[in-house]
């Protein structure tokens, strides 16, 4: 499903894109005082390929930005979230399983150079992603559950070019560093043996990662 809304948004725009090309625009050289924006990545589609490999070369957590911009400055917010259920037998058992993931990402950056069709951003995001996965098993005398939920939050220094089709549309391509840390919580609960039951949650897991520029987003400015 989300495949098919990246496709259906792109497809939109990218027409677009290619037809204001070469529409003249008195004021094209200049930014827009303020003004809303909408930054879609591109990624899902380049790695609709690639979706399983490990090595991976294009990476982006974002996969749509509502930005807001006043002269340089420019406030962005970025969420995405997913809800699973699915039920299946062992050993002619039931279970169930419930998975909820979510990603949000507030940003600020500064338009640091312009000139043409080009313009420069650096910027810093916050990041926080949750995922929330909750197992039942069902047997004759009793019903067992199992918890497990992953947080990550960190922040992201990043810098995006920007290839100006026009006032209305450009290319950016993103470069950036993630420094992150996560924690895992897992609770395993028996209700008629008590003693079984477990709860535990890992120590902080430090991670620093850099990316090449390898993000490629299209912006269309309302």
């Amino acid at each position: 499903m989300r495949r098919h809304l990246y496709l259906l948004v792109c497809t939109l725009l990218l027409p677009g894109v290619m037809t204001a090309a070469h529409k003249t625009d008195s004021t094209f050289r200049t930014y827009r005082k303020h003004g809303l924006h909408l930054l879609v990545s591109l990624n899902p589609i380049l790695n609709l390929s690639k979706k399983d490999n490990p090595a991976n070369f294009f990476y982006s957590k974002i996969p749509f930005e509502l930005q807001y911009n006043y002269k340089r400055h420019t406030l962005g917010f970025s969420i995405n979230g997913k809800s699973k259920k699915s039920k299946d037998s062992v050993n002619g058992l039931p279970n169930e399983t419930k998975r909820l993931r979510l990603f949000l990402s507030p940003s600020y950056s500064y338009l640091v150079f312009q000139r043409k069709h080009w313009q420069i951003y650096s910027g810093l995001a916050y990041i926080y992603q949750y995922e929330d996965t909750f197992k039942t098993f069902k047997s004759d005398v009793e019903v067992i559950s199992k918890h497990s939920m992953i947080k990550e939050n960190g922040f992201s220094i990043f810098s995006r070019i920007h290839y100006r089709f026009n006032r209305k549309f450009s290319l950016a391509l993103e470069t950036a560093i993630y420094l992150t840390r996560t924690r895992t919580e897992f609770v395993e609960n028996y209700p008629l043996t008590p003693s079984m039951s477990t709860h535990h949650k890992s120590p902080y897991n430090y991670r620093y990662i850099f990316f090449i520029p390898s993000n490629l987003f299209i912006r269309y400015s309302f």
